[in-house]
């Protein structure tokens, strides 16, 4: 008879204990659930936060907001790493804490030397695809000062929460039955650059892609893809080319093949995506015509050609006289 499936997990964690590949397994991990929730972030483990000892994992934010965090899977390191989480200048430390089944000493001995203990996460929670959304949904809670939950915890610890609570308990009524019913009436409408925005992301997300990473592509698409619009009102085909990350343009084919080709975006992963069509159809159902697609590499050709001066191709070249042979030039001297 098999293990059940926990069971086999916990036998796991052990095991990359015991083969000192639980901490770097942890990382990696955390640096890909980190980058889902703020791409333009960097996630870096092992760095240097502390005199004297490394940190497991910082996350750098463009602002200059830092998260720490520190891998708790050893009772007799509790302290030390403990030590490294207290003495880091990070605006957040979170602990990482290997889950009670492998080892019920690493949480107890934790939180004996830290009762105002910081936030945690388990081991389990970070490692595991099938809890994903909830590890998710607690990272940004911890991390993203700005979270939702995070000010609502606020306003109801004030001494007038108790008082605003029933109010966000009817808000939450109102919004599980509009969510879970077929009619959003009373949701607000979009404009159209937000609705190419969201067809736009819907097509990506059909790759597979997480919802996260194109949260700020979809920011990015609501005032740019006007662009797309302006193309392929005036014939020419759009392209949205992104890494899901710091890149992201719309062009027309020879601007993508130059930005691909000559430029070396070829050498990293990149999403391709004509946007001709859906920006076609919802600009007919708009009840705006279209121009078909008259423009393209022929097109730039043919431009560039207008470029070079008329006279240096117009004008025939004149042939050279030739010259006196020098059997011509003896006879003369001769006669």
């Amino acid at each position: 008879m098999g293990l059940h499936p926990d069971e086999t997990f916990t036998q796991e964690l052990r095991t990359l204990r015991r083969c000192r590949d639980l901490h770097a397994k942890v990382t990696a991990r955390l640096v890909e659930l980190l980058s889902k929730l703020d791409p333009e972030s960097v996630a870096v483990p092992e760095v240097t936060g502390v005199l004297g000892g490394r940190n497991d994992l910082i996350q750098f934010s463009f602002s200059g907001r830092r998260v720490v965090f520190e891998v708790f899977a050893t009772p007799s390191q509790v302290p030390q790493d403990l030590r490294l989480l207290e003495q880091s200048s990070a605006d957040v430390k979170i602990a990482v804490l290997l889950d009670r089944e492998a080892d019920e000493k690493v949480a107890r001995a934790y939180f004996r030397k830290k009762p105002e203990a910081f936030p945690f996460l388990w081991v389990s929670h970070v490692l595991r695809g099938e809890v994903e959304r909830l590890t998710l949904a607690r990272l940004s809670e911890l991390v993203d000062e700005g979270s939702a939950l995070r000010r609502l915890r606020r306003l109801l610890a004030h001494p007038a929460g108790r008082s605003i609570e029933g109010v966000f308990r009817n808000q939450l009524i109102k919004m599980q039955a509009a969510i879970g019913s077929e009619r959003f009436a009373t949701l607000p409408k979009l404009n159209g650059k937000q609705v190419l925005a969201l067809k736009t992301v819907a097509e990506i997300q059909k790759l597979g892609v997480a919802p996260e990473r194109i949260r700020s592509l979809y920011q990015w698409l609501e005032e740019a893809v006007e662009h797309a619009t302006e193309l392929v009102r005036v014939g020419i085909p759009a392209f949205l080319l992104t890494d899901l990350a710091v890149y992201r343009a719309i062009w027309s084919p020879d601007d993508v093949a130059d930005a691909v080709l000559v430029c070396g975006l070829a050498k990293t992963p990149h999403i391709v995506l004509e946007l001709t069509e859906l920006v076609t159809a919802t600009l007919k159902d708009w009840g705006i015509q279209v121009p078909p697609q008259r423009f393209n590499f022929v097109h730039g050709y043919h431009e560039m050609v207008k470029m070079i001066p008329r006279d240096a191709i117009s004008t025939p070249v004149k042939k050279r006289r030739a010259g006196p042979t020098m059997g011509t030039r003896a006879r003369r001297r001769s006669e």
